[in-house]
């Protein structure tokens, strides 16, 4: 898991970077009992900037949410929010976050650029996980965004916000990305 070992708190993100344009439905995440009970957490859907980076500008937030630790939790957003630049999906929680993490493996590789945390996310400062410099942190964040993908950032197959009506919700999965200087 990860968290601010100093407490974090509403405007600490922790959270997974995708750079598709998309149109989000659901956010589903994992805390760890560490640092807990987290009865609630705070979920955010933050821009990226033309490089990929994730900003302080809020897509969507919900404060209060109900989490119960060590299992899937998942947050069904009130209306459909469009990604235009991409997304990410974060969490936050005053005082130790505990996100879940996992071993990385052929499904959920660990991604350079892709894991981002924030101490106070208005600022618009985010450090990656491998940022840290510590390897044993370098895993998956356990946080997930559900909704149409209409291919990477820069690339739409389609009129963006009209969907094919037969096209399922699909998971939207970290996936290795270049950041280009």
């Amino acid at each position: 898991q990860l968290g601010l070992s100093s407490g974090g708190t509403d405007n600490t993100v922790l959270g997974s970077v995708h750079r598709y344009v998309a149109e989000l439905h659901e956010v589903s995440w994992l805390t760890t009992a560490e640092g807990g009970p987290h009865n609630t957490v705070n979920v955010f859907i933050l821009d990226l900037d033309e490089t990929g980076a994730p900003t302080s500008t809020v897509l969507y937030s919900a404060m209060a949410v109900e989490n119960t630790d060590m299992e899937w939790n998942v947050h069904t957003l009130p209306s459909p929010v469009e990604t235009p630049n991409g997304f990410m999906i974060g969490i936050s929680y005053a005082g130790f976050a505990g996100l879940g993490t996992t071993d990385p493996d052929d499904d959920y590789p660990f991604t350079l650029n892709t894991h981002y945390y924030a101490t106070d996310y208005t600022n618009g400062e985010f450090g990656t996980v491998e940022g840290i410099g510590n390897p044993d942190l370098e895993k998956p964040f356990m946080i997930r965004a559900f909704g149409y993908s209409f291919g990477e950032t820069g690339v739409s197959p389609m009129v963006f916000g009209q969907p094919d009506p037969n096209h399922n919700l699909e998971f939207i999965a970290n996936s290795p990305v270049e950041v280009k200087a």
